[in-house]
């Protein structure tokens, strides 16, 4: 059994950008993945003993797909550069699950109380803004199923998680200043783990 601080996610828009190279299609990715969210509220909170993960409402009346397109200049030459097709989320409902911990003992743990964390990208453009509200400290069984987020490997023993036929994939990671790519299960992996991280259950 593990224990999680629940966070109910909102946002009225949110670009969780797959990272393609080259491409003039960018895909936003569909679960709040652990290299994002346990990066922004270490950054808020000021605590490194944070880990969170979490994923997005399955409802038809939340997560909307909606897509930007715009020319990203070349400041050199002045000029606009291949017209880049971006998907983006619109009214945004997610859930998240903060490992409860020492450290984590000073984070908001009050029905009442709500803060703000920027996530994903196109900040610059008005999208990001998060709130999260608590809804409880809830104890999960330990099942298997299959993951609805991303987790990297270095992450999978803090939460109790044991692959069983994974679905490989590698997220970004902060590291003294300095992003890293670094091997994680993602989405669709056969697992077990919380149930919290479970879309099915077996």
């Amino acid at each position: 059994m593990v224990e999680f601080l629940k966070y109910k996610l909102t946002s009225k828009a949110l670009c969780l950008g797959e990272r393609i190279k080259g491409s003039v299609y960018r895909p936003s990715s569909k679960t709040i993945r652990y290299s994002m969210v346990t990066s922004a509220l270490r950054e808020y909170f000021g605590i490194q003993e944070i880990h969170a993960a979490g994923y997005l409402i399955d409802d038809p009346r939340y997560n909307k797909t909606q897509f930007l397109i715009y020319s990203p200049r070349d400041r050199v030459q002045d000029i606009s550069k291949i017209p880049i097709t971006i998907e983006f989320l619109t009214d945004v409902l997610g859930k998240v699950f903060v490992l409860k911990n020492e450290a984590t003992t000073s984070m908001p743990q009050n029905l009442n109380i709500s803060f703000s964390i920027l996530l994903g990208g196109l900040r610059w453009k008005g999208f990001g803004e998060c709130e999260l509200r608590f809804e409880g400290s809830e104890i999960y069984e330990i099942g298997e199923g299959i993951l609805n987020t991303r987790i990297p490997l270095n992450a999978l023993s803090v939460f109790t998680i044991t692959q069983i036929v994974p679905v490989m994939g590698y997220l970004s990671e902060k590291i003294e200043e300095k992003y890293y790519w670094t091997p994680a299960l993602f989405e669709g992996s056969r697992v077990t783990a919380p149930e919290c991280f479970l879309k099915e259950r077996r």
